[in-house]
């Protein structure tokens, strides 16, 4: 098999697989998961000394700390190859202690292929778009490459039992992303259950969730699910004039047996919504992973400094990929 290395460039990434050290002697069982990290790191240093980190790992540590290290720019630095009876691209020390994903405890360094985003963890991989940008092209090669699920496309803080908080990144959103690449050029199966109310749905701030008035009923059992709604929000600003408002839209997609998840929270200073002072695109995704065939309902609300927003050319769907 073509190294990991050469294998994305001909996929047209920039890599610099030089000096690549070989991965742990300890148990590798191949490629099952895709993890993403945060580095810690200056997200303006330098990407040849992050890597060199990862690919030696400092004192006391048992490297390579990762298979791939995702610089600022884009860039493609290998950290990781596969021994001699090792399965590319060899073990590396990431995943640390942790629980889930039907594997036995702390043991995801055995299956999982570690990608460490060079950022100081203080915000989301997505803020720098280029980087944001290759990643999820990176991860859809590799879920090609290695036959990985979406599902199994996952956060350091997901499978951590110590705390983890890396990516900041929402990890539906990166795995919506991810489908969405690897569909791309390919005909999406969107189901029928997708509507535009002629009517506005108009929510005052003294007002709990409102469910918007679609419903993804009967929705199809097989593949993974991706929910996703579109509203354009007219906003009321209990003091028109002021300068300094902040007002908040919250989303939420409660499913037909009450179980809420997918929370998304909209921060908007007045003057700054999109558009204009009084309008809001507002749009939110939602992987559905282990409850396929509920069904559901997106609910909306506001605070702050919103009276009440005015909800219209709404619609809800659900992708069906796989």
């Amino acid at each position: 098999m073509t190294t990991l290395g050469s294998w994305l460039k001909d996929q047209g990434f920039t890599v610099d697989d030089n000096n690549v050290p070989y991965g742990r002697e300890s148990t590798w069982r191949g490629v099952d998961y895709l993890m993403v990290h945060h580095t810690v790191s200056d997200c303006d240093g330098s990407e040849s000394s992050i890597a060199s980190y990862c690919r030696t790992g400092g004192s006391g540590t048992y490297p390579p700390l990762c298979q791939i290290m995702l610089g600022h720019s884009g860039k493609v630095w290998m950290t990781s190859k596969e021994r001699s009876g090792q399965s590319d691209p060899g073990r590396a020390s990431h995943a640390g202690s942790g629980s889930g994903y039907g594997c036995p405890d702390d043991t995801m360094n055995e299956r999982a292929l570690g990608i460490e985003c060079q950022c100081d963890g203080s915000h989301k991989i997505a803020t720098h778009q280029t980087q944001y940008t290759t990643l999820i092209e990176l991860l859809a090669a590799l879920a090609r490459r290695y036959d990985v699920p979406v599902a199994n496309i996952i956060g350091h803080k997901e499978w951590s039992s110590t705390g983890k908080v890396d990516p900041r990144d929402d990890m539906d959103t990166i795995r919506a992303d991810v489908a969405a690449c690897l569909n791309e050029g390919e005909d999406t199966v969107w189901s029928d259950y997708s509507g535009k109310p002629s009517g506005t749905l108009t929510i005052t701030n003294a007002q709990d969730y409102e469910p918007v008035d679609f419903c993804t009923a009967d929705p199809p059992s097989s593949g993974l699910e991706f929910h996703l709604i579109y509203a354009n929000c007219t906003l009321t600003w209990t003091d028109p004039n002021a300068s300094d408002g902040m007002g908040i839209i919250r989303v939420k997609y409660v499913r037909e047996d009450g179980d809420d998840t997918a929370y998304q929270d909209y921060c908007i200073p007045q003057g700054e919504a999109i558009g204009s002072p009084d309008a809001f695109l507002l749009t939110a995704t939602h992987w559905e992973g282990g409850e396929k065939g509920l069904g559901g309902r997106w609910h909306i609300r506001c605070e702050g400094d919103i009276s009440k927003i005015s909800v219209s050319t709404r619609y809800a769907k659900i992708a069906v990929v796989g």
